[in-house]
């Protein structure tokens, strides 16, 4: 399965994602997480060469046991720092001090957009959105649904979408601010 690549910020490193795992000597391997927290010898293969630094290869651990889902490779507002979106599990790894990175939710991630204009990486997990700025997690909203939560647009002071909630059965609208992830103009209800 192929990972959606963005790269609207500037990236002090260039990046590929491997169709197979390392063969042995091929270079430094760090596991994220590491084996034995979540993490294991299972995940998606990322050779990240920073510059003016030595190449290493990535092994992000899936958030599915099969390895589907939603998979991607973007730039972040720092330079420094490439976020790996391994079948729903979401990290931002610093590409220089490897010893840093980060799971950005626990939960499942099928969005990720770059709001370049304001330096925010935006993530949908599966009940809110998360910003992350040049210094890591920006905000985090409330629940916006029980599951599903999708971004439908970005726009200047805003990002609007949907998810599900299993109440109604059907969809919710919500629209949040951009500035401090408050969620504005209430939340608005559709049957599926």
């Amino acid at each position: 399965m192929l990972a959606e690549a963005k790269f609207g910020f500037p990236a002090a490193y260039d990046v590929q994602l491997l169709d197979e795992f390392p063969a042995t000597g091929e270079g430094r391997v760090l596991y994220v997480p590491p084996p034995g927290t979540r993490g294991g010898r299972d995940g998606m293969p990322v050779r990240i060469t920073p510059d003016n630094g030595a190449p290493w290869i990535g092994i992000f651990a899936f958030a599915t046991t099969d390895g589907s889902g939603y998979r991607q490779i973007a730039s972040c507002p720092h330079p420094d720092q490439l976020c790996v979106v391994a079948g729903g599990a979401a990290y931002v790894v610093n590409v220089r001090e490897t010893s840093t990175w980060w799971e950005v939710t626990p939960l499942y991630v099928g969005d990720v957009r770059q709001v370049v204009d304001r330096r925010i990486l935006l993530f949908a997990d599966s009940v809110s959105l998360l910003a992350w700025g040049e210094n890591g997690l920006l905000w985090k909203t409330t629940p916006l649904a029980m599951d599903r939560v999708a971004i439908d647009e970005v726009g200047r002071d805003f990002v609007s979408g949907r998810g599900w909630d299993a109440s109604i059965p059907g969809y919710i609208q919500y629209r949040v601010r951009l500035d401090d992830g408050l969620v504005v103009d209430g939340v608005k209800r559709w049957f599926a």
